[in-house]
């Protein structure tokens, strides 16, 4: 009889380890909540609404100033001053995956599908024509400075990180890994940074690749749910990492060097982006204390309530940018230009601006 209580005992206590260990390691699952009411004070500021009532999925800003964007849809649209459309592609476009434009606004690198079956494809604004990259290509990225593009394309047995020059066509390869599954980032003119997917249940690496000499080094090593969001040609960078289920924010240069404690609360550096010395973000105003981030947040199972904000790290001075908000903002995607900073809402994926 106590025999049967002691293996009771046990199997009790091998039951309850086993329920801790599965609760542990099961992501988070949240459904995207309805949007919340947030407090609406008319001495807050200014009022922000969408620029157009289209739902979009990336957007860019042009050289001129003008204001292009990628419908949910796969459809490109031109926007005027007036608020006013202008239909440059017509085509729709299942499973898009990302839409970045070039420098100075000429050109879309497109990327729809998944796995085995995802395309990249060129799109020039002026005469709106596409050009497949062609099989095996894995991610891409614009020349900060000219019109090339980058991309790594899979043999099956390695990556090639090949350089596309618009203006005469050529393509030259750059460097061999056996490295799949990476990201692009061309922040620097002759660097360009080699990233992986963010998790807070990977420790993630970030290499640099010289163009000039064609060699490899290693910028970051091993960090969890590492993110960076880089600005002054590369050489400063917003990167945050997970410790435990909390987010910390880091502000660095390239060899990965703390350059000064940073005064931002927490968020996320893809809800930020540099202008110079000054980093702006959409900081949230609160974060669910069992979310994984940054899974739970690209993964779309949480949604914040963001306030904007500024940080001049050269002064060390915070800011909050007032706005009236009549409905919430959970603010991805932005951009700083002129005396205006733009933004998507991920609450109904529709464009704003708000004056700085």
């Amino acid at each position: 009889m106590r025999r049967s209580i002691i293996i009771l005992i046990v199997l009790i206590v091998v039951a309850g380890l086993g329920y801790i260990v599965w609760w542990y390691f099961q992501p988070a699952v949240f459904t995207p909540p309805p949007e919340p009411n947030p407090v609406v004070d008319g001495s807050l500021g200014q009022s922000v609404a969408p620029l157009s009532p289209r739902q979009i999925f990336d957007y860019w800003i042009n050289a001129q100033g003008g204001i292009h964007y990628v419908a949910l849809t796969g459809q490109i649209y031109k926007l005027d001053a007036r608020g006013n459309e202008t239909e440059l592609a017509p085509q729709t476009i299942a499973d898009l995956d990302s839409a970045r434009a070039s420098f100075d606004g000429a050109a879309l690198v497109v990327a729809f599908g998944a796995g085995p079956n995802k395309t990249f494809s060129l799109f020039r604004v002026a005469d709106a024509a596409w050009q497949p990259l062609g099989e095996g290509v894995t991610a891409a990225a614009w020349d900060p400075e000219r019109p090339r593009l980058a991309y790594f394309k899979d043999t099956g047995l390695v990556s090639i990180l090949y350089l596309l020059d618009l203006a005469n066509g050529r393509t030259t390869e750059v460097i061999k890994l056996a490295q799949k599954d990476l990201g692009l980032e061309w922040v620097a003119p002759e660097e360009i940074y080699l990233t992986q997917k963010p998790s807070a249940r990977f420790a993630g690496s970030l290499w640099s690749v010289n163009l000039r000499t064609k060699t490899l080094r290693t910028v970051i090593r091993e960090e969890l749910g590492l993110m960076v969001s880089w600005g002054d040609a590369g050489g400063l960078g917003l990167k945050s990492t997970t410790a435990g289920r909390n987010i910390s924010l880091s502000f660095i240069n390239n060899n990965n060097q703390p350059l000064r404690p940073v005064r931002l609360p927490p968020t996320l550096p893809s809800k930020c982006v540099f202008h110079g010395e000054i980093i702006y973000c959409a900081v949230p105003n609160g974060i669910p204390q069992n979310a994984l981030l940054p899974d739970d947040y690209l993964k779309n199972k949480i949604y914040f309530s963001d306030t904007f904000v500024s940080w001049d790290t050269a002064t060390g001075t915070l800011a909050v940018i007032p706005i009236n908000q009549s409905a919430p903002v959970d603010a991805e995607r932005l951009i700083k230009y002129q005396s205006k900073l733009f933004f998507i809402n991920r609450y109904d994926r529709k464009l704003y601006s708000i004056s700085l």
